[in-house]
């Protein structure tokens, strides 16, 4: 369900009309259960993880999937100008990738945000000493 709806293959509203018109059916119940969680906030699962690790670590709540400065960034935590980027393998692999998130967090920086990058593996090994990070971070005093 997740990934369908970041790839707009169906919407989340649709999804509950399919539940109403199908009420009673166990396979209604079962997409209602799902359905409950809300909308993919996220695009992805380590964005997902991310945002479960802010949320454990008593981080505040970032803004997710927002455009700064004409870029989309994974999440924002406008109050501390910073920028959160999580690396996942899948899409940051390849070397026109990690030259497009270079030139990327180069156009942010100099628009004055602050960006941080996290791997699959901070994120889902370390998440105290990661979420310490994005603390640190989220408190340092911003330049200006």
């Amino acid at each position: 369900m997740h990934e369908a709806e970041v790839q707009r293959l169906v919407r989340h509203e649709a999804l509950w009309r399919q539940v109403h018109r199908t009420r009673g059916r166990r396979a209604a119940t079962v997409l209602a259960s799902v359905l409950a969680e809300g909308p993919a906030p996220t695009r992805s699962e380590l964005e997902d993880r991310a945002l479960a690790l802010f949320r454990e670590h008593g981080l505040p709540k970032p803004r997710i999937n927002v455009h700064v400065a004409g870029i989309e960034v994974d999440f924002l935590f406008s109050f501390a100008r910073l920028i959160v980027e999580v690396d996942g393998a899948r899409y940051h692999h390849t070397h026109f990738a990690r030259r497009n998130d270079a030139d990327k967090q180069a156009r942010l920086e100099a628009a004055g945000y602050r960006v941080i990058r996290l791997t699959w593996d901070q994120v889902t090994q370390r998440p105290a000493q990661t979420a310490a990070r994005v603390e640190r971070a989220l408190t340092a005093p911003t330049a200006g």
